[in-house]
């Protein structure tokens, strides 16, 4: 809500209604310094990190969920940069079975799921964000590897039982798929190399 409240202001003072704009960009800024004040926690093993959810009254829930917005996907939704060391601490924990309790690890599959699955199934589009918010080139092809060997019929699933990639739930789910190609973008303007080969240009797509 900070970032898309900002963007508004941006297009508002271009479009020359300058005091909806101010009042846009104030509501934002005072949003993103509730997030920085209430939503960040110390923790023991990863140091300051954000929460999932909060209470205003000092309890906070620690967790991340497949679904996008998602502490995960905090840079790709313009929050703030992957380098940024809250979100690095909140990315070691919510990439943690000890951190993230719905980071689901099993014989076949491993990756981010949520409540509404259940504790069998994690979300290929979870990998996929992770990716995105890789510089690691062997990471990022291991995500890309992982989501592949789980598309049995070609497309990319809601959700993959991680003991048996068989198991799934919607065969064909737009949203991921979406996302799959949102990271092949990525990757073909920051990492080319990954997808066409060493010395490969960047491709942009105007």
């Amino acid at each position: 809500m900070a970032v898309e409240l900002k963007r508004s202001a941006a297009m508002l003072a271009r479009a020359g209604r300058a005091k909806l704009a101010e009042d846009l960009r104030a509501r934002g800024a005072a949003i993103e310094r509730g997030v920085w004040e209430h939503g960040v926690v110390n923790h023991q093993k990863y140091g300051p990190v954000f929460a999932f959810e909060v209470d205003g009254y000092g309890s906070a829930i620690l967790m991340d969920d497949a679904n996008i917005p998602s502490l995960l996907a905090l840079p790709l939704l313009g929050f703030l940069t992957s380098r940024e060391m809250t979100y690095r601490n909140t990315r070691r924990m919510i990439l943690d079975k000890a951190g993230n309790p719905y980071f689901l690890t099993g014989r076949a599959f491993e990756g981010i799921g949520g409540p509404h699955i259940g504790l069998q199934n994690a979300w290929p589009m979870s990998l996929l964000v992770q990716a995105m918010t890789s510089d690691d080139d062997e990471e990022i092809r291991m995500l890309i590897r992982r989501v592949k060997e789980a598309s049995l019929l070609g497309l990319v699933h809601e959700s993959v039982n991680v003991d048996r990639v068989r198991d799934y739930t919607r065969s064909w789910f737009a949203w991921a798929n979406s996302v799959f190609a949102q990271t092949i973008l990525d990757l073909a303007a920051r990492k080319p190399h990954l997808l066409f080969g060493a010395g490969a240009k960047p491709y942009i797509v105007g």
